[in-house]
């Protein structure tokens, strides 16, 4: 899947991970696939400073370090905080999101395939 984002770790890094976690995915791969934005943060603090907007004119390279950064400890936060407040995160998808039982159905099997015999 392909999600469009400024930085790609915030808003969409949340959004995937919560649809991963739905899907079943285990927490340990839904951190290494977040964490895959670092290997393209260089090219994003770049394109930033080159913005025609100027945004971040002024800003020190440095300073965009942690604001263009996938840390783990980001979404671990939030993992935690959901599992506080909710429990589990299909319940947090339930309660906040205001999925239905039949949404989340409907999600895992447009997107989960069944595993083959044999493969």
């Amino acid at each position: 899947i392909l999600v469009n984002c400024a930085a790609g770790k915030d808003r969409t890094g949340v959004a995937v991970a919560l649809l991963l976690a739905v899907l079943g995915v285990s927490r340990e791969v839904i951190f290494e696939d977040y964490c895959l934005t670092n290997q393209h943060a260089d090219f994003v603090r770049m394109m930033a400073f080159r913005e025609q907007s100027g945004r971040f004119k002024g800003t020190l390279p440095d300073a965009l370090g942690p604001m263009f950064a996938a840390d783990r400890a980001y979404l671990a936060a939030m993992f935690e905080q959901i599992d506080a407040q909710h429990g589990t995160i299909e319940r947090f998808v339930l309660d906040e999101l205001q999925l239905e039982p039949a949404d989340l159905a409907a999600i895992r099997a447009r997107l989960v395939e069944a595993p083959q015999p044999g493969g």
